[in-house]
């Protein structure tokens, strides 16, 4: 939960309480970022387990699956610390891809959903300019590529999964 506070914006009120905020919650972070590191392992085999790996879903969650959205906000955490030093070729794109796809299928719905599912897959991926579901499905996958993410952004002790 504390790692959704480091991407905190002000959507209304007051910006000032939210950048006190932010300085908080970042400096606290920062502090214990190498404490925490066994957790977020922890959770992020918590959620392979529930969600699997987006890379290799018929009906991806963009949101959940390893390799999706929270992983790249896990990354962007890491490489703030000197956990990882994270040169982060691809991760930008790759989160762009994920989060077009997701505003394609809110478009495409008309709801808030993470969940790519077969129904729905067509119209995103004519939403967002590809010909097939196929299509989509390619474009998320690649996007998604867990062992890529893990491997090149994640520091060892956090690598979860089969065949570490």
């Amino acid at each position: 939960a504390a790692l959704g506070l480091l991407d905190a914006r002000t959507v209304c009120g007051d910006n000032a309480l939210r950048a006190r905020l932010a300085d908080v919650v970042w400096s606290d972070w920062l502090m214990s970022a190498a404490d925490r590191v066994a957790q977020l392992r922890d959770l992020v085999a918590a959620r392979r387990e529930r969600f699997g790996e987006l890379a290799h879903l018929i009906e991806p969650d963009l949101k959940e699956a390893i390799g999706g959205l929270r992983d790249v906000g896990i990354v962007r955490a890491l490489a703030a610390t000197s956990l990882t030093d994270a040169q982060r070729p691809g991760l930008v794109e790759a989160a762009d891809v994920l989060l077009d796809v997701r505003d394609a299928l809110h478009s495409v719905t008309r709801r808030h959903a993470d969940v790519l599912v077969r129904q729905d897959q067509e119209q995103v991926a004519n939403a967002i300019g590809l010909s097939t579901a196929d299509d989509l499905l390619r474009y998320v996958y690649e996007a998604g590529r867990v062992r890529q993410v893990f491997r090149r952004f994640m520091p060892t002790q956090l690598q979860v999964g089969r065949n570490q």
